[in-house]
């Protein structure tokens, strides 16, 4: 007996499939989020670098210009 004389059909057997296919979209999902994540933390990461690298270029200015401020103040005394 088929499943169309036995009154069913195909449609019985989509819930399992879409399930299927649910669970897969999700594992995906799931994937992309975490390599998102991983990317985010990196992103994070290199941003944090350029802070303190940014940090030390300051530092490094305001040591620059106290010794022109000195030079400075020393010439003016000569």
């Amino acid at each position: 007996m088929s499943a169309k004389e036995m009154g069913t059909s195909d449609h019985h057997n989509r819930p399992h499939e879409e399930t299927i296919e649910i669970k897969e979209l999700l594992k995906v999902l799931l994937q992309s989020q975490a390599k998102l994540a991983e990317a985010q933390a990196q992103q994070a990461d290199i941003q944090r670098q350029m802070l303190e690298q940014a940090k030390s270029q300051e530092n490094i200015q305001n040591q620059m210009l106290e010794v022109l401020k000195s030079n400075s103040a020393g010439n003016k005394q000569q």
